[in-house]
């Protein structure tokens, strides 16, 4: 990576940390009065994540073409992708999402957050964005049903690491992806 690029890099990450920590500290408003136990909402926001990625792809995930000499670009990049999951999610569902729960009640809140992700992603994913629909709808639909925003940031993460390594598996065995 060239030095400019790795110093916007670090930027963009330092942002969305700073960004998605002060929403946390401030306080996310609560999305029901008996939140699931932790370790099962975020068990259940990794299950959430995989079987989002099965379903979008089919089950046609190449993990088996990232090589060895990859992992440590491939573990960068992971993490990169989780920390965008949790500005996300921070922003989306326990900003946007919960503030809307709040004022105009559950159906309203998830048509237009979910909406709002989805149109975000225009500009760089175009048609992709559909995606987004249904990974927005479904995250959102996690936090509400659990009420852990971590649920969100698991499935999230689980998601985007998980695309992340199917690209670099299909990269290595037939050139770039789509």
């Amino acid at each position: 990576m060239r030095p400019r690029a790795g110093r916007r890099v670090a930027a963009t990450l330092a942002v969305w940390l700073v960004a998605a920590g002060a929403i946390f500290v401030a306080g996310v408003p609560p999305v029901r009065a008996d939140p699931s136990p932790r370790a099962v909402a975020l068990a259940l926001g990794v299950l959430t994540g995989l079987a989002l990625v099965v379903a979008l792809t089919g089950g046609a995930i190449p993990l088996r073409g990232v090589r060895r000499a990859r992992v440590p670009a491939v573990t960068a990049r992971s993490a990169f992708l989780v920390a965008a999951a949790i500005f996300e999610e921070a922003i989306w569902r326990g900003l946007v999402f919960a503030r809307l729960l709040v004022s105009v009640g559950p159906p309203p809140a998830f048509g237009l957050a979910t909406a709002g992700f989805a149109l975000a992603h225009w500009p760089a994913q175009r048609w992709r964005m559909l995606a987004h629909v249904l990974t927005g709808g479904t995250f959102a639909a996690l936090y509400y049903a659990t009420g852990r925003l971590g649920a969100a940031v698991a499935a999230h993460g689980t998601y985007n690491v998980v695309v992340g390594l199917a690209v670099e598996g299909g990269r290595s065995r037939r050139g770039p992806p789509p």
